[in-house]
C-alpha cells in the first residue's frame, strides 16, 4: 500500500492502523495502538506542539494538511504529505489521517537544487577564469596603442 491510514480518538490516541501505515512508519499494529499520534512527529515538531495544532486545525476547518518530515519507528526521518480529518460518526469522535511517503520525490528535488547550485558555481568560475587571461592581452594591446600614439601613429 502506498498510503498510511490510521484513526485516533479525540485525544489523539491511535485506535486503527492499516498495513500501509505499518509499512511507512514501521510500527506493527499491536505496538502502536493506544499511542498518541505525536510519536510519529519529529522531536522539534512535538516541542512546537504541531500534533495538537494539527488536531485543532482539523476540528476548526474540517481538515488539516501537512507536508513535513516525520519519524519511523527506527528513528529515521522521512518526508510525508498527509491530511487529518475529524471523524464525527455517531458518538465516536476522533480523527482519520491519510499520509504518503514522499521521501524519494523530496530527495530528487534536493538533488536538482544542488545540481543547479553547482552549475551556477561552475559558470561563475568559468567566467572569472576567462576574464583573467584576457586582461593581460587587453593591457598589452592598450600599451601598443599608447606607444603607437606617442610615436606619432594613428
Amino acid at each position: 500500500m502506498n498510503y498510511a491510514i490510521f484513526t485516533t480518538t479525540q485525544e489523539g490516541l491511535i485506535d486503527f492502523w492499516n498495513p500501509g501505515a505499518e509499512r511507512i512508519y514501521g510500527y506493527h499494529e499491536a505496538e502502536i495502538l493506544g499511542q498518541h499520534m505525536a510519536i510519529l512527529f519529529t522531536p522539534e515538531d512535538r516541542k512546537r506542539g504541531l500534533p495538537e495544532q494539527e488536531m485543532r486545525i482539523a476540528t476548526a476547518e474540517s481538515r488539516a494538511s501537512d507536508e513535513r518530515y516525520h519519524l519511523r519507528k527506527d528513528g529515521k526521518r522521512f518526508y510525508a504529505s498527509g491530511v487529518l480529518t475529524p471523524l464525527l460518526a455517531g458518538a465516536r469522535h476522533g480523527f482519520a489521517k491519510i499520509a504518503r511517503d514522499l521521501t524519494a520525490r523530496k530527495q530528487m528535488e534536493e538533488d536538482l537544487h544542488q545540481a543547479d547550485r553547482r552549475k551556477d558555481e561552475f559558470l561563475a568560475t568559468l567566467a572569472h577564469e576567462l576574464r583573467n587571461p584576457l586582461a593581460p592581452l587587453y593591457s598589452g594591446l592598450e600599451i601598443l596603442r599608447l606607444e603607437k600614439k606617442a610615436n606619432g601613429g594613428c
